[in-house]
């Protein structure tokens, strides 16, 4: 959303927005303030998903198990 320019299309929606620390890292700039970065609970799903997956994909479907 970012690289179109359309980022605040995911504050519109009305619903609240969750990334994990590493989409964080890639995402590589600061984040607006109602962008919350959460730290998965369970890493087993994240470790799991990580034998097909990007890190930051596994890490980010893994917190919400």
């Amino acid at each position: 959303m970012d690289k179109i320019d359309e980022l605040e299309l995911l504050m519109k929606m009305g619903r609240k927005v969750f990334v994990t620390p590493i989409i964080l890292k890639e995402f590589g700039k600061s984040l607006p303030d109602w962008i919350s970065v959460v730290s998965p609970e369970n890493s087993h799903y994240q470790q799991i998903l990580e034998m097909d997956l990007d890190e930051g994909v596994a890490e980010n479907l893994g917190s919400w198990n």
